[in-house]
């Protein structure tokens, strides 16, 4: 099945469909009537199983959305979350991995105090994950563990506009506790990633000096503050990690940006997801050169996918890869003749250990599309070749599920 949005049977009006992929049977509209100026909006997502579609809509109050659910072949919408306050709103929903429960985050309770709820996919309850604050904080981040099991929120539930993390369970039935340690004052934490095995957090934080943002991780179940580790080494004057930074899928390993040697220079560190410090992956590079705040790991967890933009001479951006734990970097780009290029988007091939990206040179102001072996020694160019000069463009790249 595809499940889409658009406004086929009203201009003025969104409404959610799905289809057979083979085009074997017309298109089923999967929301009900809705109320006069509702739509269904661009957040909608089908469950693991595929049996399922979860939508947010003003379905029956304008400008109220609630959470709906229904059969991804259409029959009867049940609203998922409770009812609301007035100016109450679902913001957001994640479906867990295990495809059993929903959590979203809403103003329920109290009107722009956003908090934690959960609801059986099939709707018909629900319970607080995170309880909303008596004061004004918010659920601002969450995930949901790869086992469905917990969620880790980023919330200031202490102090108003001081970010911290929290765990809860999933299906309500243990308090929420804070995790990790207590930032300096003023201090914040500014995003956090889980390991793809549940057990570990990894997060950006101002903990120790307000304003100096280091990498952390915590075990995910954990209640000892002894337990928290610092991943980067120690900074240079005026250096930060830069918030580039991504786990491995074997979540062993975290890859993170950091002006860690020089400040204002970013280059490319590798850390245990348990203790640092981290070991740094590019070789050095020339002083006005500095690494993209985007780098991959393949999905066999052997190499890293990283760009450099070079700010001096030709002010290019050329796309490299180095082994994980450390080694030669490869460069996978490919370098015109002669006059500037960028390389970008870089989105690595799901099933395999190839990455694809985008390649603008001047040399003949056109863009490409190239596969690259993550450990080089094969570039293939793919697609059109599309001109620049012309306006023609390429909007996003997404690879499929496997290397082809």
């Amino acid at each position: 099945q595809v499940v889409y949005l658009a406004n086929q049977d009203a201009p003025a009006t969104y409404e959610l469909y799905s289809v057979p992929v083979d085009g074997s049977a017309l298109a089923v509209k999967l929301n009900p009537a809705l109320v006069g100026n509702g739509n269904v909006s661009s957040l909608f997502e089908i469950s693991p199983d595929s049996a399922t579609v979860i939508y947010r809509a003003d379905q029956v109050a304008d400008d109220r959305f609630d959470l709906w659910t229904v059969p991804i072949g259409g029959g009867a919408a049940v609203k998922v979350n409770g009812d609301l306050i007035s100016g109450g709103d679902v913001s957001s929903f994640v479906i867990s991995p295990t495809g059993l429960h929903v959590v979203y985050l809403a103003d329920q309770g109290n009107d722009e105090i956003f908090a934690l709820y959960g609801a059986p996919i099939g709707g018909g309850s629900w319970w607080n994950v995170t309880p909303p604050n008596i004061t004004q904080g918010d659920v601002v981040e969450y995930r949901i563990t790869s086992d469905g099991s917990r969620v880790v929120a980023r919330a200031d539930r202490v102090v108003d506009d001081r970010f911290e993390l929290y765990r809860s369970r999933t299906d309500g039935s243990l308090a929420t506790v804070p995790i990790g340690t207590t930032p300096v004052v003023d201090g914040d934490v500014l995003g956090f990633a889980l390991s793809p095995d549940g057990q570990v957090v990894v997060y950006l934080a101002d903990l120790d000096v307000n304003g100096v943002m280091e990498l952390f991780s915590f075990p995910i179940d954990s209640d000892d503050p002894a337990d928290n580790q610092q991943l980067n080494g120690d900074l240079a004057g005026g250096g930060d990690v830069d918030g580039g930074f991504v786990l491995s899928p074997d979540s062993t390993r975290v890859v993170y940006v950091a002006d860690q040697e020089l400040d204002g220079h970013s280059e490319l560190y590798s850390s245990s997801v348990l203790f640092g410090p981290g070991l740094r992956l590019n070789p050095d590079l020339p002083g006005l050169s500095n690494v993209a705040l985007d780098p991959l790991i393949t999905a066999d967890s052997a190499r890293v996918g990283y760009r450099v933009t070079h700010a001096s001479g030709l002010g290019s951006t050329e796309l490299s890869s180095v082994p994980l734990g450390g080694g030669s970097a490869t460069l996978l780009s490919p370098v015109p003749a002669s006059g500037t290029w960028t390389t970008q988007r870089q989105v690595e091939a799901a099933g395999g250990a190839h990455l694809f990206f985008e390649f603008q040179s001047t040399d003949d102001s056109a863009t490409r599309i190239y596969r690259a072996a993550g450990a080089g020694g094969e570039l293939i160019e793919i697609g059109p070749v599309l001109d620049v000069a012309s306006g023609e463009a390429f909007s996003w790249l997404v690879p499929t599920a496997d290397p082809r």
